[in-house]
């Protein structure tokens, strides 16, 4: 394959990309397509190529930890300021997660803030940071947060999970069962005019999915538990946490019409 080819492949790659993040799963098979198909096969049968691994988000929407809780009771008796809430999370052991755990992560920012972002857990380098998103993460966020009017101390930060995970160990349907409540206690405490959250976990275990992230994506969604400043159900938008944006770069202009769609909402 010649360097004109290899570009086409790579640039036609973000494409297809672009727009399964949008949640397109097909387009018309025109002429030049079937061309190209056949030149592509021809190629990878010439070079001896194995096909692609899946990338990183359809692994991990295939794991079965990123299978949602079934539907549970909203916060129930979890009540009062965030203070309360924190004191009645405590020193928390109801799942597994809680073993060599050397911090938990309850939330930080601006308890008064319009934006309410939710992470999926945060991570063994977090914990060392002592801080929800770190490094390069936390820099894409920031920028991100920029793009749209933002600094990081107008927003309020929280995770479904509130003890470090791993993508070796993620998450159960049981951890998450018993930390939702305490993150729509959080929620309800803040009374944010809009949730954003961050990667496939987020979105499927406050929208009580199983669809993946570029189905949840690109529109608003509704929480019936919980209600906006309006009185109307709290408008929720699904984006990529900034750790899949990092090894997928292509993903960044689908990441940045939903954040443009925050901008508008919060006015």
């Amino acid at each position: 394959m010649n360097d004109s080819q290899y570009k086409f492949l790579s640039d036609l790659r973000q494409t297809v990309a672009f727009y399964n993040a949008l949640g397109v799963e097909t387009l018309p098979l025109g002429s030049e397509i079937k061309a190209f198909m056949v030149l592509a096969r021809g190629s990878e049968r010439s070079a001896g190529r194995q096909p692609s691994r899946p990338p990183l988000m359809q692994r991990a929407a295939g794991r079965k930890s990123q299978t949602p809780p079934s539907k549970e009771p909203g916060a129930g008796g979890i009540v009062g300021s965030l203070t309360d809430i924190q004191g009645q999370l405590g020193e928390c052991g109801r799942c597994p997660l809680h073993e060599g755990r050397k911090r938990i992560f309850f939330g930080q920012g601006n308890p008064r803030a319009g934006l309410f972002i939710v992470s999926q857990w945060p991570t063994a380098v977090d914990e060392a940071q002592g801080a929800l998103f770190s490094g390069a993460e936390e820099a894409l966020l920031s920028r991100m947060l920029a793009a749209i009017k933002l600094s990081p101390a107008e927003v309020y930060f929280s995770s479904v999970v509130k003890c470090p995970a791993s993508e070796e160990r993620p998450p159960t349907a049981s951890d998450i069962k018993r930390c939702l409540p305490f993150l729509l206690a959080q929620i309800k405490a803040v009374a944010p005019k809009v949730v954003c959250t961050l990667g496939p976990l987020a979105a499927q275990a406050l929208l009580r999915s199983r669809q993946p992230l570029v189905r949840l994506r690109g529109r608003w969604r509704r929480l019936p538990e919980l209600t906006s400043p309006a009185g109307d159900a709290l408008p929720l938008m699904a984006t990529f946490h900034p750790a899949y944006l990092l090894q997928n770069a292509e993903m960044k202009k689908a990441a940045w019409h939903d954040l443009l769609m925050i901008q508008q909402r919060l006015g």
